[in-house]
Formats: C-alpha cells, sequence, structure tokens
C-alpha cells in the first residue's frame, strides 16, 4: 500500500505485530536478513568480529562460503538463532541490530530500525497489557523494602562520590532542560510524507519528535498514565543525570514525590558494578531477605534508578545474567519500573520505553543559577553575566551544569576573573580545590614520594598556583589516572586481527574504579575514606560493613585531565605513539593535552591536523586546536566534514575559532541538529562582516534544526564570505519565508553563487516570490533547489517569471511543491522562453495527463535534458503525448517516470520512443514494467548507447563526434513569445510575465 501511495521505491516498513519475544521477531525477519545482510562486505564482517559476533571457528567457515545468502544464513543460524531461543538473554540479536544501524549500506540500517520497532513495540504492548483495567493506586499489600531506612539514607547521604562535589553550593534546585523522543504514530494522513522522508534520512530520525518536560513527574507518566517498565534518560558528561537522579530520591524521602506510583524508590550507582554482579550489589542496598521478597513479588510498586550505565563494563552489561534478565529480556521484577542514566554512546543498542534526554540549561535556566550562586550579592550576579557575555566559549558550556558549577567556583574564589578554554577552566578549578582543601587540613602532610625538579615546574606550570605540599600526592593521582586509560592493559589493549585483508583496532574500556590495591600500585597510600585533596572519592555501600572501599575519581573528566597531564612527562616520541593509537578510544584525554602542551611540537601539531581530513576524527580536532589556541603553519585550504556528526554548542564555538583563524574553503555540516543555539557559537569568532573576510566556498547546513532566529547568525558568515561562497545548503530548516527573502536580498547583486538549496525550509507564495525576483537580477545562479515547500501554483507562477527572465539557471528542483494542472502550464510557457534550463526535476506534483500533455508539447522549444516526472498521477494517455515529443526531441537525455500508473503499453510506448530518440540514453520507471521483455531489449539499446556517449565523451566529443562546446557557444533559438492564459493576448517577453 505504502508503494502505491507514494511514487518512490523504499524498503522503509514498519510491521504490526502483537506481543511477540525477541525470538517471534527474530523468526518473522530472519529471511529479510538472509537478504540483506551485506556478508560479503569486509568491513560488516569485520564489525562483526570486533565485537565478538563471529567466533574464530565461525568466521572461517562464512569465509569459506561463496554467496551473502549462504554466509548469512550460516551466521543467523549458528550465532544468533541459538542465543535468542536460549533464554539466557538475546544480547548477540541485539549486538548485531547495533552493527546493522553502522552500516554503510541504508537499506541495512532501515532493516535494523524496522527490528527495533518491533522490539520496542513488543514492549509498549507488553506495558500497556500490565497495566490495562488497573489504577494508579494499585498497591502492595506490604513492602518488602524497609522504606524507611531508605529515606533516611536518601536525606542523609546518598550512595554516591559525586554529590558532595563541588564544594559550592547552590540554595535549591534549578530545574534541567528534559526532553522526550517520543514515537511519531505512523497512519493513513502521514504516510506518504513520511515515506516521502525516508529518502533523506534514517527511520529513527524521522519517527522521532522531542516534547518538552516541564516538570520532573512527566518523566513517569505518558498521555496521563503511569509510564512503560524501562525508561532511558540520556545526557553528556556532567549534564544533570547525577543531580538529576539526586533529586528524584530526595522529593520522595522528604515531600514524598511520585508516592502514588512507588512505595520504594532504589538508587543503584552502576559503577559499583565491576567485579560483582548486579545482584549482589542490589542484595547489599536492600538486605539479602528483602531483595529475595521483592523478587518473589515481581517489584510491582518500585522504581529502580540504575545511575550511570556508562561507567559499568561494557563486557559486564553483556555477562551479568541479572542485568540482561532484569534490562534487556524483562523476565525478572517484571512489575518494577526502571530508570536508567547513561551517556547517549554507552546506551546506543538499548531498547527503553522511552526515551528521556537531558540538554542541561538554557538562557533563563544560567541566569536563575547564577542569582542563587551569589544570593544578595547584585554586584557578583551582574560582573559574571557581564564576563560570560564577553567569552562565548565559556558561555557556550555554562548549558552543562557541571561546568557552571566549576566557572561559578573560579569567579567566586578566583578573584573575579573567569578562564579562556575548558583546559584552563579545569586546571583553575583543581588548583582552587587542593587549595581548599590544604586550607581546611593544617595537619596535612606532603606525600613522602619525592618528585624531581621537572616534574614539579612541569605541575606549577600547568597546575598554576598549586600548594607545594600536595605536588607528591598529585603527581601519583596523574599516574593512577593515566593508568587508568593505559597501563593496566598494555599487555591486551589492542588486539589486531586480520579479516578480509582489514585491520580492526579493539580496545579496552578505561578503567574508571581503583581497589586500594591499585592505588597502593601507583604508590597512593590512603585510608578508607581519604579524598586525597578532593580530587579522589572513596565509595562504599553505606550502612552494609565493607573491608575495603572502592576509589574514584570525582568525575571522569578530572581523570582525563590528570591522565593529560601525566603524558605531557613522557618523552615526546611516547606522546606520539599514544596519540595516534589511542585518538578515537580516548579524544577527551588528547583534548587536555593539546590545551596543556598548545601543541608546540611540529609532530604533534601535524598529526592533529592530518585528523581534520577524517570525517571521524574532526571534531575532536577542532576541539583540540581550540584548546591549544594554535595559529596555522601554512596557508594550505581546509575542507571542514563533519556531515550527520551530531555537534554541541561548544563543538560549534570550536568551528567558530577555526574559521577565523585558518583558510577554510568548504564547510560541510548537514544533519548536525547543532540548533538557533549552535548556530550562535558558530559565529561567536567571527568579527564585524565588514572588517572580515572569510574564503569559504561552499557551506552546507541542512538538517540543523535551524528556525529564523538561527539563520539569521548563519547570514553573518554569508555576507562574510560574498566573496567566494559559490554554494550554500540550507534546506530541511525551518527558516520560513522571511529569512528567504533575506537571503535573496542579499544574493541579488552577486555575481558569485551558483548553487541555492531552500527544500523543506517552511515557504510558501511569499517566499517563492522572493526566489522569482531573484532569478530575474542575479547573473551567477545555475543551480536552485527548492523542493518540499508547499509553493503551489500562485508560487510556482513567480518562479516561472523570473525563469523566462534568467540567462544562466541549468537546473530547477520544485519537486514536492503542491503543483497542479495549472502550475504544469504556467511550467511549460516558462520553458519556451529559457533556452539555458538542463534539468526540470518535478516530481511528486499532481499534474496528471493534461500537465504532463502541457509541458510535451513545449520540450522541442526547451534546451531540457533530465526530466523528473515522479509520482505524478500520469497514465498511458500522458504518455501518449510524451513519447511522441520524445521520439523527434533531440535535447533529452534522462526521463524520470517511477511511481506513475503507466501500464506495460505506456512503458513500451515510452522506451521505443527513447530508442527512436538517437540521444536519449535513460528512462527509468520501475516496478513490473522493467521486468517485460520488450521493454528489457529496449532498455538494452539505451544501455549500449550510453556506454558508446560516455566512451565518445573521455575522448572529448560531443555525441554527433564534433568537439565538445561550451554551453554558451551552442546556438541559441530565438525565444517565443508568452501567451497570456486569461485572455489569450500575446505579450511581450521582456517584462517577465506570465499571468
Amino acid at each position: 500500500k505504502k508503494e502505491k501511495r507514494s511514487g518512490y521505491e523504499t524498503n522503509f516498513s514498519i510491521p504490526a505485530f502483537g506481543k511477540m519475544s525477541s525470538a517471534e521477531v527474530f523468526r518473522e525477519f530472519y529471511r529479510e536478513l538472509v537478504e540483506k545482510l551485506p556478508m560479503n562486505d569486509a568491513t560488516f564482517v569485520a564489525d562483526l568480529y570486533s565485537k565478538r559476533l563471529l567466533p574464530g571457528d565461525l568466521n572461517d567457515q562464512v569465509k569459506s562460503r561463496a554467496t551473502s545468502r549462504e554466509k548469512a544464513s550460516h551466521f543467523l543460524d549458528n550465532a544468533v538463532k541459538p542465543d535468542v531461543t536460549s533464554g539466557n538473554g538475546s544480547g548477540i540479536f541485539y549486538e548485531l541490530l547495533n552493527v546493522m544501524r553502522d552500516s554503510e549500506y541504508q537499506h541495512v540500517k532501515q532493516l535494523a530500525e524496522s527490528i527495533r520497532y518491533a522490539l520496542k513495540k513488543k514492549s509498549k504492548e507488553t506495558s500497556d497489557d500490565n497495566t490495562c483495567g488497573e489504577t494508579v493506586s494499585k498497591k502492595l499489600s506490604t513492602c518488602p523494602v524497609d522504606v524507611d531506612k531508605l529515606k533516611a539514607r536518601y536525606l542523609r547521604k546518598l550512595p554516591t562520590a559525586k554529590t558532595d562535589w563541588p564544594k559550592h553550593k547552590v540554595t535549591g534546585y534549578v530545574q534541567l532542560a528534559i526532553v522526550e523522543k517520543e514515537d511519531v504514530t505512523l497512519n493513513d494522513d502521514n504516510l506518504d510524507e513520511i515515506t516521502k522522508l525516508t529518502l533523506r534520512g534514517s527511520v529513527d530520525m524521522i519517527l522521532k519528535k522531542k516534547v518538552q518536560i516541564h516538570d520532573l513527574r512527566e518523566i513517569f507518566y505518558y498521555e496521563g498514565k503511569p509510564c512503560p517498565r524501562l525508561i532511558l534518560i540520556m545526557g553528556g558528561p556532567g549534564i544533570g543525570k547525577t543531580t538529576l537522579a539526586t533529586e528524584i530520591c530526595v522529593r520522595w524521602a522528604k515531600d514524598g514525590f511520585l508516592c502514588e506510583l512507588f512505595d520504594a524508590v532504589i538508587m543503584i550507582p552502576l559503577r559499583l558494578v565491576q567485579q560483582r554482579s548486579l545482584e549482589d550489589v542490589m542484595m547489599e542496598y536492600v538486605g539479602k531477605d528483602s531483595f529475595e521478597q521483592l523478587n518473589k513479588s515481581t517489584g510491582a510498586r518500585c522504581l529502580l534508578l540504575l545511575e550511570g550505565l556508562d561507567e559499568m563494563d561494557s563486557d559486564r552489561q553483556r555477562n551479568d545474567q541479572f542485568f540482561v534478565q532484569l534490562i534487556k529480556e524483562c523476565t525478572i521484577l517484571e512489575e518494577s519500573t526502571i530508570a536508567i542514566t547513561s551517556r547517549p554512546h554507552s546506551c546506543e543498542n538499548m531498547i527503553a520505553d522511552r526515551e528521556v534526554e537531558i540538554i542541561g540549561f538554557g538562557p533563563n535556566e544560567i541566569n536563575k543559577f547564577v542569582e542563587k550562586s551569589f544570593p544578595g550579592d547584585e554586584d557578583a550576579v551582574s560582573e559574571f553575566q557581564h564576563q560570560l557575555a564577553e567569552r562565548p566559549h565559556l558561555h557556550g558550556l555554562c548549558y552543562v551544569p557541571m561546568n557552571l558549577v566549576m566557572i561559578a567556583d573560579i569567579f567566586k574564589f578566583g578573584k573575579r576573573k573567569l578562564p579562556t578554554t575548558l583546559t584552563l577552566l579545569y586546571s583553575l578549578f583543581i588548583v582552587m580545590t587542593l587549595q581548599r582543601e590544604v586550607s581546611k587540613n593544617v595537619n596535612c602532610v606532603s606525600s613522602p614520594v619525592a618528585v624531581t625538579t621537572a616534574i614539579s615546574e612541569m605541575l606549577c606550570r600547568v597546575l598554576k598556583g598549586i600548594p607545594q605540599v600536595a605536588i607528591g600526592t598529585v603527581y601519583l593521582l596523574c599516574k593512577l589516572a593515566y593508568c587508568g586509560f593505559f597501563d593496566w592493559y598494555s599487555d591486551k589493549v589492542e588486539e589486531v586481527v586480520e579479516l578480509f585483508e582489514k585491520k580492526t583496532k579493539k580496545y579496552k574500556d578505561p578503567r574508571i574504579v581503583f581497589t586500594m590495591e591499585d592505588l597502593r600500585h601507583c604508590g597512593i597510600e590512603v585510608t578508607n575514606n581519604s579524598d586525597c585533596f578532593g580530587l579522589l572519592k572513596a565509595t562504599h555501600v553505606h550502612d552494609v560493613p565493607t573491608d575495603t572501599s572502592i576509589f574514584s575519581f570525582a568525575h571522569l573528566t578530572i581523570q582525563e585531565f590528570l591522565a593529560s597531564v601525566y603524558i605531557c612527562l613522557l618523552p615526546q616520541q611516547e606522546q606520539q605513539r599514544l596519540l595516534n593509537e589511542y585518538f578515537k578510544a580516548y579524544p577527551n584525554v588528547f583534548t587536555f593535552l593539546c590545551g596543556v602542551t598548545g601543541l608546540r611540537h611540529v609532530e604533534m601539531y601535524e598529526s592533529i591536523h592530518l585528523k581534520l581530513t577524517s570525517r571521524d576524527d574532526v571534531v575532536v580536532a577542532l576541539k583540540c586546536i581550540f584548546e591549544a589556541k594554535c595559529k596555522p603553519l601554512s596557508a594550505a585550504f581546509f575542507t571542514l566534514d563533519m556531515s550527520h556528526k551530531t555537534v554541541l554548542a561548544y563543538d560549534c564555538l570550536c568551528v567558530s575559532y577555526f574559521l577565523s583563524c585558518y583558510p577554510v574553503s568548504q564547510l560541510e555540516m548537514s544533519g548536525c541538529d547543532m540548533g538557533d543555539k549552535g548556530a550562535d557559537m558558530l559565529v561567536k569568532h567571527i568579527s564585524n562582516e565588514v572588517t572580515s573576510s572569510l574564503l569559504l566556498e561552499l557551506v552546507n547546513l541542512s538538517g540543523n534544526d535551524l528556525t529564523a532566529v538561527g539563520m539569521e547568525h548563519v547570514m553573518k558568515i554569508v555576507r562574510t564570505s560574498s566573496a567566494t561562497l559559490r554554494e550554500l545548503d540550507v534546506s530541511y530548516n525551518e527558516i520560513g519565508d522571511g529569512m528567504v527573502s533575506v537571503i535573496t536580498e542579499h544574493l541579488q547583486h552577486n555575481n558569485v553563487l551558483t548553487k541555492l538549496n531552500v527544500g523543506y525550509c517552511g515557504l510558501s507564495v511569499r517566499g517563492a516570490s522572493c526566489l522569482g525576483e531573484l532569478l530575474k537580477v542575479n547573473n551567477s545562479l545555475k543551480e536552485l533547489m527548492m523542493s518540499l515547500n508547499e509553493i503551489g501554483d500562485e508560487g510556482v507562477l513567480s518562479v516561472c517569471e523570473g525563469l523566462q527572465c534568467n540567462k544562466t539557471l541549468t537546473k530547477l528542483d520544485i519537486r514536492s511543491c503542491g503543483i497542479s494542472v495549472k502550475g504544469a502550464t504556467y511550467i511549460s510557457q516558462a520553458l519556451m522562453g529559457n533556452q539555458t534550463l538542463l534539468e526540470l526535476w518535478m516530481g511528486d506534483n499532481k499534474i496528471g495527463d493534461d500537465g504532463i500533455s502541457a509541458i510535451a508539447a513545449t520540450l522541442n522549444s526547451s534546451s531540457v535534458r533530465k526530466l523528473d516526472v515522479m509520482s505524478c498521477d500520469i497514465t498511458i494517455f500522458g504518455v501518449k503525448c510524451l513519447s511522441t515529443t520524445l521520439s523527434t526531441n533531440q535535447n533529452i537525455r534522462e526521463l524520470w517516470l517511477y511511481g506513475n500508473d503507466i501500464k506495460v503499453d505506456g512503458a513500451r510506448l515510452i522506451t521505443q520512443a527513447a530508442v527512436d530518440n538517437g540521444k536519449c540514453e535513460r528512462v527509468f520507471f520501475g516496478g513490473e514494467y522493467e521486468n517485460d521483455d520488450v521493454v528489457k531489449k529496449l532498455r538494452n539499446i539505451l544501455a549500449d548507447r550510453e556506454r558508446q556517449n560516455a566512451s565518445n565523451k573521455g575522448s572529448s566529443k560531443d555525441d554527433d563526434g564534433t568537439k565538445q562546446k561550451p554551453l554558451e557557444e551552442l546556438p541559441q533559438q530565438q525565444p517565443v513569445q508568452m501567451a497570456n492564459l486569461n485572455n489569450n493576448t500575446r505579450s511581450d517577453t521582456k517584462k517577465c510575465n506570465i499571468s
């Protein structure tokens, strides 16, 4: 039904499953997996091997088989099927879906999304069935957990090392900005739209929308009902995940928050699940007897807050049977609600019933936080806000609450001065923390480990103002941080395998939790409750006696910064080796390293600049350059390609610095979701547009969630690059008619820009009118893309009036613009007055047979070589008119007729006309028509013609054997005067008017 209603062929499908298990979903998709898994692709198989989905013996068997289908069938039968049917978990199946999502093949990605959707729907329907007929007030007769003990613990001190750090206190909780990723319902009304949009992005992006959450209670409700079982709360480092979990527990203990839903709220820091299982940790938290009773009661009216999935070892996630049964299989504590906090990269393969994302603070929250940080001191608030406004790079960091806490701390205790980079921010904060701890403990003594003069001088240079008594301990902490990332796994940190002539590296997870033995290994002697000057915290299960404590750094970014400081003490050759081998594994460590060293070594400088050419490393490389504040050593131009990389406001700030200091010719940032905030950061380092001049030739900001506000910032880049900018793509941004008017006004006297894409920008007749006026006066524009805008016939009339006067445009894309037969008539008359247009893309407009007949009647008087009329409601009657013109037309090279009900006779007719034409090379109409024997024979003739023409082009010859001339040297036909459709009188073509 979907393929008939839309003119495009796509593999996108959403199955309508009922309540199904993972095994049932696997069986349902088995045949499609066999057909579509690219088992002959070396990269895909290497990814399977690196994820441990393809054991060595099975790998040898797969490599020995011939076809991709045989390999896929063998792999699914021997690796995946036993996993999903064993009842011990289906981790391999989920890992396979994760690998498929990262594949370079679009049909493989779409299949993975369809399977994930089916699994997610299964979970939701199960949850709906469980809650059907039940009220919110449903309660257990008795709660098996000691609720009073839990509340006392939360009100006294939470079981996490982060809650009392940093030392800066804020009176009251400041609401975080939280959004929900909500499924879009698929129905007959939006089926065509979703099918059409599938052509430009992943299914996950299309079937998701973000909904603002204004109250924490909304996280646990969905459409007025208690939400399903598993809630995933995502956010970057320091964004407030732990703070949010803490606030929920404290409100429940103090004010009865969510008491109508839950009798017990149990918060478990997953960093404790290292040497022990999750089951053991939960037993220690609630007691063995209470845990057993809770398990027997299926966990009803119990909220499990699992804090920090990213701090749990990935192998532990796969091998911890209790974790797998609780999260993935839902076979234990079935009626409990589970909320998991995690960084996004650690939960990509997790299928949750609800996804919530913490996006930090907005401008109002930042101001509220500052006011609460300096209560009663209006001068401090005003000065702090003033300095933030002068330092846009810091302002871009303040949406992360942890960064804002550190910045406020530095401002309060550092003579009211703010730093300039993230490296300096952490350096000042660590020094300030050390000074505070030393001043509090007058009896503290220096570490017994003696450090050399060179080490001491280096630490004093990086950490200016470090207390002398703390130098030895800080050096050992730097060593501990370094060992957590590198030394502990030095003998097995990377596994290099030869697979289909491709090398892949496998890195171990970093160690972020340490035992007493680990500390002694690095020379650190502490007591269980020692905090090493506030940088290292002891974490243990409260109210449960333990022989040893587990230690961790106050925050993962603190460990990353101290590890970078230790790397500075290593020889230059070793620093370069670590950078080359582990740059992808630990990007934050090397970002801090560049900030600490300033990229003074030429070898490291060249390595970072070389990574700017890699799409995988470009974002991190830009951060390194921004932190180092280094200038270019050469005048070579750079191309920044960050397409489809999710960038934060800080990342955009780094791009802005790079644009202001380095010669950049191309800026590719399509699909980065930067938003208006990112666009603001993108121009922070670009000085006044009158005095500065960028050298950009291409700017692609397609699909970035920009509105008119964000586009106003982007126009600063457009204006400063007006002397060189040739291509501008702002499609798939809701910028509206107003900003398109601003763009066209700037381009009216521009003689450089050749390509403009404003597709899917929310344009109406007004925006189309502005583009039509641009075509009348602009002398450089060659390609104009404005598809997926509802401009209608009135809008296309304005464009056609401009097209009639234009002498440079070669490509016009007006697909899906709501054009009817009347609009097609305007287009046909515009073609008679234009002799430069080579490509006309107008698919998915319901012009019908009358519309295509009008256009066909003027094709012989035009220069059009490519014509797209896909999904235009054309039947065999319209094809007859088109074939009559095509048989004698000497310009048409390609004709696209997908999604039109032309029948087999129509396919034969149009293909025969293309063969008789002598010039046409391609005709596309899809479906069963291409399998007709007559059509196949005729298409083979066209294919031979195309190959012959390609051979002729190789020798710089045109189709007729003569030397090819530029377009402007070809003989021009005399323009035909336009007919007035209202009174059938002749009109002057110089007026550029189509009535």
